[in-house]
């Protein structure tokens, strides 16, 4: 259904739907309305579904303040014809953004996503708004200001005004730049002590937490693998293989360790014992058997593993090039 609306409101607005490689891809319709470029797109923001607009204008030319948006938008009677309502719902202005270079609305639904015509009016108000106080991109570059041979592109999905030459130029800056970090050296052995140093740390602390409140809190896992992958990381200074193997293995064992802590408290205590290494001999022994006899010891490898997982993937190899994608 929203990829029927979506080709409905391309077709009213004159732009051009291009879909996302991969299974599955996000489609977005993108163009020019009175030489600013817009972005449509049914998308979701975590569980959210919503439609996200963009209104580009040239950088650094917006004179309307950092509430011309929304006073401008608070009492638009074209915004109000386009919503059919006789007040601009408050929720709709807080859903607005501004940055140096757009305006942008994400507008979330909960059953029935908007009319491709009401959508297709909020963008003409956007495009108004935009004429009001900012400069158009209109045909030219944006990186040179060249006002022959630009293209609309879309630039990582975002739609851009470049010309041949800037493309050539900035793959040749992104070339020396890949090339200058495949060089640099990883500091194994810093990552290696600073991940190994949060691990006891922190191991110690969860233990000690846990046995505080009574209970292994399994969501703490999470901020053990994002503080121990972005330890290994601050020490290494590049992310490479190693770093990543050793995050989740040191992710496993600091799960392990601060669970180790809790058990360990907890039998001093219950069997009213002094901590030693009588106690601690017989707990790890038997650690494995009362970790996993009810299963909560996979729950706190399972949510250490997504911690770890989720900053290891915001700690990847950065990418050095842009995907150029014309819009003909």
């Amino acid at each position: 259904m929203s990829n029927k609306k979506l080709q409905e409101l391309a077709e009213l607005a004159g732009l051009r739907v291009v879909k996302k490689p991969g299974l599955g891809g996000e489609a977005l319709a993108v163009g020019s309305m009175q030489g600013f470029l817009v972005t449509a797109a049914w998308t979701r923001r975590g569980n959210q579904a919503g439609v996200f607009l963009q209104v580009r204008f040239k950088a650094q030319t917006w004179s309307g303040g950092p509430q011309g948006l929304r006073d401008a938008l608070a009492d638009s009677q074209g915004l109000k014809e386009a919503l059919g309502k006789q007040k601009v719902p408050g929720s709709l202005l807080k859903a607005l953004t501004q940055g140096p270079d757009h305006l942008s609305l994400f507008w979330q639904y909960s059953l029935f996503s908007p009319k491709a015509s009401t959508l297709l009016g909020i963008l003409r108000v956007l495009t108004g708004v935009a004429q009001r106080f900012a400069q158009p991109i209109g045909g030219a570059c944006e990186s040179c200001g060249a006002t022959s041979g630009a293209q609309i592109c879309l630039a990582d999905w975002v739609p851009v005004s470049i010309c041949s030459n800037c493309r050539l130029r900035q793959d040749a800056e992104a070339q020396r730049q890949e090339e200058e970090y495949v060089r640099a050296d990883s500091n194994a052995v810093l990552g290696i002590a600073f991940g190994v140093g949060m691990a006891l740390a922190l191991g110690l602390a969860w233990g000690g937490i846990a046995y505080g409140i009574n209970r292994i809190f399994a969501y703490g896992a999470i901020l053990i693998g994002v503080a121990i992958a972005w330890a290994i990381n601050k020490g290494m200074g590049k992310v490479n293989l190693l770093g990543r193997v050793l995050t989740v293995l040191l992710t496993l064992g600091t799960v392990f360790w601060g669970d180790y802590v809790f058990i360990l408290l907890s039998a001093a205590k219950h069997l009213d014992k002094p901590l030693g290494l009588e106690l601690a001999t017989v707990v790890a022994q038997k650690f494995f058997e009362i970790e996993f006899s009810e299963g909560s010891g996979f729950l706190s490898l399972l949510f250490g593993l997504v911690g770890a997982g989720y900053i290891l993937y915001g700690n990847r190899p950065p990418k050095f090039r842009k995907h150029y994608q014309p819009i003909v």
